[in-house]
């Protein structure tokens, strides 16, 4: 964003705009990138030649971070169905939150003691979907109680299975049907402590409204195909 940046506060200094308005990345000293909003004016002598400039900057990383989350959850709208849609989810999502792991999990039995994946995001790429029991682990919380859960460190010392498995920080979201009941679920894994500025629940909330709707559809498919058969 160098170039572009320094090209608007060279418009203000030279006078061509009223004031400097500008947003990009800067490196954090601990290597990620932040977006910050930079807002300043020149301090002008009588000639009109700046020779100070007051400004401010603002870290509006978690607010790029739902505008990327909103424009996921469009893309998930627009892909095809089925197994497509589940992957552009847990793909696009895992990466605004910046974490290892993302699934989209749906329940195989009432009460549901058992889950499988439908589409599963792990080190920059699609692992192999599989299904697991729900017992000692973080999930077992979201499906029983139909709520969002969240440890943004420390899930491993309270679920010795996920510190087996590297997992550090964790977010769950229930998935619904239309009868209230819990379908499924999203989650998002990470072998560090999650982000501190996390996008809000209500847009997390949104994204498995989106997953529900597309497994809804799923289970739909194989009940007609249940009654074709009988």
């Amino acid at each position: 964003d160098r170039k572009h940046t320094l090209t608007e506060l060279q418009t203000h200094l030279d006078g061509r705009s009223p004031r400097f308005d500008n947003e990009h990345r800067l490196q954090h000293k601990d290597g990620s990138w932040r977006w910050v909003l930079a807002r300043g004016c020149a301090i002008r002598n009588a000639s009109g030649k700046a020779y100070r400039v007051l400004a401010l900057h603002t870290d509006i990383t978690a607010r790029k971070r739902v505008h990327e989350a909103l424009a996921d959850i469009a893309d998930g709208l627009a892909a095809a169905g089925g197994e497509q849609c589940f992957q552009v989810l847990t793909r696009n999502f895992a990466a605004v939150l910046g974490v290892r792991e993302a699934f989209v999990c749906e329940c195989l039995n009432y009460p549901t003691t058992r889950v499988r994946m439908l589409a599963y995001w792990v080190d920059g790429a699609f692992g192999q979907p599989r299904e697991f029991d729900l017992a000692g682990t973080s999930c077992e919380e979201v499906i029983a109680d139909g709520k969002v859960i969240c440890y943004p460190k420390g899930v491993g010392e309270r679920y010795p299975i996920e510190k087996r498995l590297n997992r550090d920080g964790y977010l769950g979201i229930p998935i619904f049907g239309c009868d209230g009941r819990v379908i499924g679920h999203i989650a998002y894994l990470h072998n560090g402590p999650l982000m501190d500025d996390l996008p809000s629940f209500a847009i997390l909330k949104i994204f498995a409204a989106r997953a529900a709707l597309e497994l809804e559809r799923r289970l739909l498919v194989a009940s007609a195909a249940v009654g074709r058969a009988a």
